[in-house]
């Protein structure tokens, strides 16, 4: 869950260990950092390309998630985009 930049030196190389060992994982670790770069840069209208790449893999619970999100595809693509946040507001709610 952690930016790559900010892992500990033996967090790296437990990570790529562990990512050597799990083709899959490996998969679903460059699929959720690109989604977390479309978040971060805003990037919303790369969206589908992403939807497209994680269909192509063979990771059923992340495919899932990439069909939820086309549910209301305008949503989330402005919401990827917008500089715009309710994080406050929720955080004071909860």
């Amino acid at each position: 869950m952690t930016h790559p930049d900010r892992l500990r030196p033996h967090e790296v190389l437990g990570l790529k260990a562990v990512r050597a060992a799990c083709s899959e994982l490996d998969t679903a670790v460059e699929h959720v950092r690109t989604f977390a770069a479309l978040m971060h840069d805003r990037r919303g209208q790369d969206l589908l390309d992403w939807v497209e790449q994680v269909h192509d893999s063979h990771l059923p619970s992340l495919q899932q998630f990439a069909r939820g999100l086309l549910h209301d595809q305008d949503a989330v693509v402005v919401g990827l985009s917008s500089t715009w946040s309710s994080g406050q507001v929720e955080g004071q709610v909860t």
